[in-house]
């Protein structure tokens, strides 16, 4: 089945429209129809949900990310993390272990001294 099938299904089989099954999901009745019909209004091509969508859709439907993937066919998913908090926060610790790997042994101990007072002070 494909995602738009797996939703229609779940809407009529629980008699939500579209907007209330949006309302259920937390996103909006704009995306919901925009997966229903395969469609983004923007780019004229089809409809890619992202992650974090599939994740709240699948909560919608009292289920979790793993189930709804596994009931989809074939689903092609945004898996990219375009100002993303999550994705800046990695590229913030990937830069400290990129710039922490080139202390010397004395400057890693001082670094990580400094972060055990900072956190003590807490």
């Amino acid at each position: 089945m494909t995602l738009r099938e797996i939703i229609i299904q779940y809407r009529e089989k629980n008699g939500l429209s579209q907007r209330q099954f949006a309302e259920r999901c937390g996103i909006s009745n704009g995306y919901i129809s925009m997966i229903e019909t395969d469609l983004n209004p923007k780019t004229g091509k089809p409809a890619v949900p992202s992650l974090r969508m599939m994740r709240k859709i699948a909560a919608g439907m009292n289920m979790s990310l793993d189930e709804l993937l596994a009931a989809v066919d074939e689903l092609v998913v945004d898996i990219s993390a375009k100002n993303n908090a999550a994705s800046k926060e990695t590229a913030r610790k990937k830069e400290f272990i990129e710039l922490f790997d080139r202390l010397t042994p004395e400057e890693k101990k001082l670094i990580i001294a400094q972060m055990r007072g900072i956190l003590a002070d807490r």
